[in-house]
C-alpha cells in the first residue's frame, strides 16, 4: 500500500498539536489530582486560611477585612496547602512537585496577580467567591 507524503496542512496541524502538549503542567496536574482527597485538602486549607485571616480582627466576613489581612489569606492558603499535601518547597517558586517548580496563587476577585518571575511557570491557582460561597482550584502555565 502506497501512502502519500503528508501535506503542509497535516504538518501544520501536527506542529499545532505538539505545541499544545505541556509535559510539566500535565505532570503536576496528574501528581496532585491522583492524591487521595486532593479537592478536600484544598477546601480544608481554604477554611483554615479564612479562619486565620478573620481571627482577632472583629470581622465576620472576608469582605470586611483590610487589604493586608486579605493578602494573609492567600499566603496562608499556600502554606497550609503545602503542609497538608506534604509538598516540597521550591528553590525559586513556592513548591517543587515531581521536579517541577510551581507557584501558588490565590484570588477573591476575577483574576490573579502574576509577577514577572512567574511568567512561563506552572501555577496552582485558587479562587474563592464569598458572594457565591464557591471555591475553585486549577492549574495553568502563566503566559
Amino acid at each position: 500500500m502506497n501512502e502519500l507524503p503528508p501535506t503542509d496542512v497535516e504538518f501544520a496541524t501536527l506542529r499545532y498539536l505538539v505545541a499544545q502538549i505541556d509535559v510539566e503542567l500535565d505532570l503536576v496536574k496528574y501528581c496532585l489530582t491522583q492524591m487521595v482527597d486532593f479537592s478536600d485538602y484544598c477546601v480544608k486549607a481554604l477554611r483554615h486560611s479564612i479562619d486565620c485571616a478573620l481571627y482577632g480582627t472583629g470581622c465576620a466576613k472576608i469582605s470586611q477585612l483590610d487589604k493586608a489581612n486579605k493578602t494573609i489569606l492567600g499566603i496562608k492558603w499556600e502554606v497550609i496547602l503545602k503542609n497538608m499535601l506534604g509538598l516540597e518547597k521550591g528553590k525559586e517558586l513556592d513548591f517543587n512537585i515531581a521536579g517541577v517548580e510551581v507557584d501558588c496563587k490565590f484570588t477573591m476577585g476575577e483574576n490573579w496577580m502574576i509577577p514577572p518571575s512567574c511568567v512561563g511557570q506552572v501555577c496552582i491557582i485558587g479562587r474563592y467567591s464569598e458572594k457565591n460561597n464557591s471555591f475553585a482550584v486549577g492549574f495553568i502555565r502563566a503566559n
